[in-house]
């Protein structure tokens, strides 16, 4: 039956005929098996070689080239079932973490947590959920443009005094702020961006960041020179002229993680700055050492916006950081995991207890309750 459905909504996809849910269902499975074109680029030509294609990696998809491959068996649900047939968790033995800990969740304080929020230089607050699409005047000089996902700033209020607003995205929901300058952000869950209101016409353009954010700097130039974009995060300070790269402050396992994609970027901590060439990552630990990261995987590191987690090689709490940033869950763990790792994704739209089915161990059991997971030793 699994494998009729299956077939019965791609089918269904490629004619145009399925429901909101159902192409969502669909997209899940193209994002897990395959990122290099769009679904939206199938048509009549190509339709049959597709439909086959996607059949046979959904049901029999590529085994990486890592380590010895153990399927999970056992799922109740249909759709973890399929899951399981697409994550693959590669088991490599090693010591485990050093002793038990709470790892409570890093976010922003004034974080609502179920909508996205506008504060003003004056404190005052705006649910943007809550408006409707088109040009907000909320203060004298202040424009803002509202449209489904995006939040454009078109123009501040500048006075001589120095105010920042800033922008704060709740658990599970992303979102777009374009910047007067031109610059695009996508916010991850969980995070806040801060700017002031003289950003763009001031010999620099700085703003501060909590969280994890993607950024496409516009190049500006001022008097003939280069104007440039500093992003401020955790004591940290990331340079930019026109790039794009992402920035993730969430500070469970590392104070910050800079990726460059493209144009070229400086990262400074304390005295020590690096210079990362696109493929790149600045990695600067809890004890800011600052350290180069050649070996990146791109995809990875920006998943997110293609809302689907990305493992490489990541052992049980680097799993758990992510689940704790996106569901809003702090972590707890009452027992040590092993030293497993995994490769694979997982939709991110799936709940809270299918994506820790998913990662299970034989020796580990999850428990959600008030607010955290709880990470225990399985009765035997």
């Amino acid at each position: 039956m699994e494998l009729q459905r299956i077939q019965t909504l791609i089918a269904k996809y490629l004619d145009g005929n399925t429901t909101p849910e159902e192409s969502r269902e669909v997209e899940n499975w193209y994002a897990m098996i395959q990122e290099e074109s769009p679904l939206s680029a199938f048509n009549d030509a190509n339709r049959e070689q597709e439909y086959e294609r996607l059949i046979s990696r959904i049901l029999v998809p590529k085994k990486p080239k890592l380590l010895r491959i153990y399927w999970y068996v056992g799922w109740a649900a249909a759709v973890i079932i399929l899951l399981s047939v697409m994550i693959w968790p590669v088991i490599n033995k090693k010591n485990g973490g050093s002793g038990l800990q709470n790892v409570e969740l890093a976010g922003v304080a004034e974080a609502s947590r179920e909508h996205i929020v506008f504060t003003f230089g004056n404190g005052h607050r705006i649910n943007i959920d809550q408006q409707k699409n088109g040009i907000l005047q909320p203060e004298n000089g202040l424009r803002l443009n509202v449209d489904s996902g995006r939040l454009a700033i078109e123009k501040l209020n500048l006075t001589e005094k120095l105010v920042w607003h800033s922008l704060t995205t709740p658990f599970r929901r992303k979102y777009i702020v374009d910047l007067p300058d031109g610059s695009r952000i996508w916010l991850n869950a969980s995070s806040s961006v801060r700017f002031p209101n003289n950003f763009g016409n001031a010999k620099q353009r700085i703003l501060d960041l909590t969280g994890e954010a993607y950024f496409e700097v516009s190049h500006q130039e001022n008097a003939g020179r280069a104007k440039p974009f500093i992003v401020r995060v955790a004591g940290e300070e990331i340079n930019v002229l026109g790039t794009h790269f992402n920035v993730n402050a969430y500070g469970d396992r590392f104070k910050v993680v800079t990726t460059l994609f493209e144009g070229s970027v400086s990262v400074k901590e304390g005295a020590t700055h690096l210079v990362l060439l696109p493929g790149e990552a600045a990695v600067t630990s809890k004890g800011g050492v600052l350290q180069r990261d050649v070996k990146v995987n791109l995809d990875a590191a920006q998943g997110w916006r293609r809302s689907v987690f990305i493992f490489e090689r990541s052992d049980l709490r680097e799993i758990l950081d992510q689940f704790s940033h996106w569901y809003g869950l702090a972590i707890v763990y009452k027992t040590t995991p092993s030293g497993t790792v995994f490769s694979g994704k997982i939709p991110m739209d799936l709940d809270i207890q299918q994506a820790l089915q998913i990662v299970e161990q034989p020796e580990i059991q999850f428990r959600v309750d008030s607010g955290k997971i709880y990470v225990e030793a399985r009765k035997k």
